[in-house]
C-alpha cells in the first residue's frame, strides 16, 4: 500500500509504503506534523479502492493566567502561549481589545519559530474591564482570551501627622487610601515609641513615651 500526504510542508508520513500481512486487517504508519493545517493522507493499492483521511495539525493559544490586573497609566505583561512549538517562519497573532478606552495592546505579536510563547504588553488606560482576544489566520490554531481589570493607581491620602505629647494618648489619626483593589493593608516605620498603626484601618494610636522629633515616618499601603 502506497501512502502519501497532500501537503508535506504540513504533514509527512513514514514509511511511504506498508504491507497488510495475510490474516491481518491493519498496518501501522507514523504521521508527523510539520506545520499547522489540514492536509489529507491517501492510501492506494492495485486492485483496491483508494482511501483518503483528513488530518488536522493543530495547536491552542492561551493566556496563563487568564485574568490580569493593571493600574491605570501602567503596563503589565501577558504571556501568550502556543501549545506546540511554532513552525518555520513563526506564527503571527492578531490582538484585539474589546474596550480600548480601558486597556490597549499592540495590533500583532509573533511567536518565533521553535518557540511557544510571546510577551504581550497591555496598557491600562482608565479603570474598568476589557477583554483581549488573540487569534491567528493559520489554520488549526484556536484563539485565546484574557480578562483585564484596570484599577486606579494605589495612593495614600494624608497630611502631616499632628504632634503628640509624652504621656498623653495620641489623638487618633487615620491614613486613607484610594485606587488599587481593597482591602488595603497599612504599615509604618519610624513612628515615635508608644505609637502604632492599625494594619486594617490605617489608624495611628497609642501614647508617646519619648520626647523628640521631628520623626521621619514612612506609611506604606498594599
Amino acid at each position: 500500500i502506497t501512502l502519501g500526504s497532500s501537503d508535506t510542508s504540513k504533514l509527512t508520513i513514514t514509511p511511504p509504503t506498508v504491507t497488510i500481512l495475510v490474516g491481518s486487517t491493519t498496518a501501522n504508519a507514523q504521521v508527523t506534523g510539520v506545520n499547522f493545517g489540514s492536509p489529507n493522507i491517501t492510501a492506494t493499492a492495485n486492485g483496491f479502492l483508494s482511501a483518503t483521511q483528513a488530518v488536522s495539525v493543530a495547536a491552542n493559544l492561551s493566556f496563563p493566567p487568564a485574568t490580569v490586573t493593571v493600574g491605570a497609566g501602567n503596563t503589565a505583561n501577558l504571556i501568550l502561549t502556543l501549545s506546540a512549538p511554532a513552525p518555520t517562519g513563526g506564527v503571527l497573532v492578531t490582538l484585539v481589545s474589546d474596550t480600548p478606552s480601558v486597556a490597549t495592546v499592540p495590533s500583532t505579536v509573533t511567536i518565533l519559530a521553535t518557540q511557544t510563547t510571546a510577551t504581550v504588553v497591555v496598557t491600562g488606560v482608565k479603570a474598568g474591564n476589557a477583554k483581549i482576544t488573540a487569534s491567528s489566520s493559520t489554520t488549526g490554531i484556536s484563539s485565546a482570551t484574557a480578562n483585564i481589570i484596570v484599577v486606579n493607581v494605589l495612593a495614600i491620602q494624608s497630611n502631616a501627622l499632628p504632634a503628640g505629647v509624652v504621656g498623653t494618648p495620641y489623638a487618633s489619626f487615620s491614613e486613607t487610601a484610594s485606587g488599587g483593589t481593597p482591602p488595603y493593608t497599612f504599615s509604618a516605620t519610624g513612628l515615635p515609641a508608644g505609637l502604632s498603626i492599625n494594619s486594617t484601618s490605617g489608624a495611628i494610636t497609642g501614647t508617646p513615651t519619648t520626647a523628640g522629633g521631628p520623626f521621619p515616618v514612612t506609611i506604606t499601603v498594599t
